[in-house]
């Protein structure tokens, strides 16, 4: 399975998104305007946090990554540095694209999205100098 992500969608329509019923990665970014209208990708360099999720849904560690950025829950690294990084921002500028993943079966599947969240950040990194702001190493 290749991860290919869905258009870019503002925060506030995340839940539109079809596949959030399942684990995968996802990409956070920030668009002022010129927001690209083909498939996002993870080499933008407007995104800010490249995540996953294996063992729970990604509309469930969206709304944690919410509950944490924009509120007061703390179970979210990547929602504590968005957080301390963008506390006086605005979420309308955020805009989440995710690549859900139905397979391989599902002893594999947390081995492979994790191989490729971390995939994604190195080739991120390579190629801007720096890890996407609210990532860690």
């Amino acid at each position: 399975m290749i991860f290919k992500f869905t258009k870019w969608y503002k925060w506030n329509d995340r839940n539109s998104i079809n596949g959030l019923d399942h684990p995968g990665i996802y990409i956070l970014a920030h668009f002022h305007k010129n927001i690209p209208l083909n498939r996002a990708s993870y080499l933008n360099k407007e995104v800010v946090y490249i995540g996953e999720t294996t063992d729970r849904t990604l509309i469930k560690r969206l709304s944690e990554f919410e509950s944490v950025a924009f509120k007061k829950a703390t179970n979210h690294s990547g929602g504590v540095s968005y957080k301390s990084l963008y506390s006086n921002m605005e979420k309308y500028n955020l805009h989440v694209a995710i690549s859900p993943a139905k397979e391989p079966k599902i002893e594999l599947r947390s081995l492979y999205i994790k191989y490729h969240e971390r995939r994604m950040i190195l080739k991120y990194a390579i190629k801007y100098g720096n890890l996407p702001k609210c990532n860690k190493k």
